[in-house]
């Protein structure tokens, strides 16, 4: 190969390199962007299900019981 041919194909492989560099960025910043929302979304939830639980405290302790009993005859089961 001559030195030209060598130079074109370091050249592709550059710009390959750097579009793929762009794309991972691209998808990086998009998944910080849907953590940070996610991370909103959660406290919004927390803070609702913390005053239902100030509110109606024996409910939340009888959901919790529940589950606590459905979790087990699901894990009974299966094992």
């Amino acid at each position: 190969m001559n030195s030209g041919t060598m130079k074109s194909i370091v050249d592709a492989g550059a710009a390959v390199a750097s579009e793929l560099g762009n794309a991972a960025t691209g998808v990086f910043e998009s998944g910080v962007e849907m953590a940070t929302s996610a991370g909103r979304e959660v406290g919004a939830v927390s803070g609702e299900v913390e005053d239902f639980v100030r509110r109606n405290p024996f409910a939340a302790v009888g959901g919790a019981l529940v589950a606590g009993f459905m979790i087990g005859l699901i894990t009974r089961k299966s094992l």
